[in-house]
């Protein structure tokens, strides 16, 4: 996705806490077509991408009036299942807020912890789930764990 884009999707959005204004485990790919699972520096692009989403969201999300949850999730077998996440609590479900049972001590590919820590996020592993990376800041919404 392309800055122009992101910037397009985000206008999209509705932040203003109204009635309609929830996230549902809202989200969205980066690399829809798996380019990034030919080679590492694909891979990291899109993942830069993701990275860059996350933050323009983020700063959406602080004037935010309801609580909510963003993550980033990277699938290790499918670059085209990475993602970024919002939810916020919804009339769809009472799913709010996700937790997740994190492994601890979780094996993590060192290049894309690395990656996500120039960035602040902290990585997570969902116990049950150990090919998908979970990358959160502390900072934005409410904890997953």
């Amino acid at each position: 996705m392309q800055p122009q884009e992101m910037d397009d999707l985000l206008n999209s959005m509705d932040f203003a806490g109204g009635k309609r204004s929830w996230f549902d485990l809202w989200h969205t790919h980066m690399d829809w077509d798996g380019e990034g699972n030919a080679d590492w520096s694909t891979r990291e692009k899109y993942l830069l991408a993701s990275i860059a989403f996350y933050k323009k969201a983020a700063s959406k999300m602080y004037g935010y009036p309801h609580p909510f949850q963003m993550w980033i999730i990277v699938d290790t077998n499918d670059s085209g299942e990475d993602a970024v996440y919002i939810h916020s609590p919804n009339p769809n479900e009472e799913n709010y807020p996700i937790k997740l049972e994190s492994v601890k001590n979780p094996q993590i590919d060192p290049k894309i912890t690395r990656l996500f820590a120039q960035h602040g996020f902290d990585p997570l592993v969902h116990k049950g789930q150990e090919d998908y990376y979970y990358f959160v800041r502390t900072s934005t919404g409410d904890p997953l764990v």
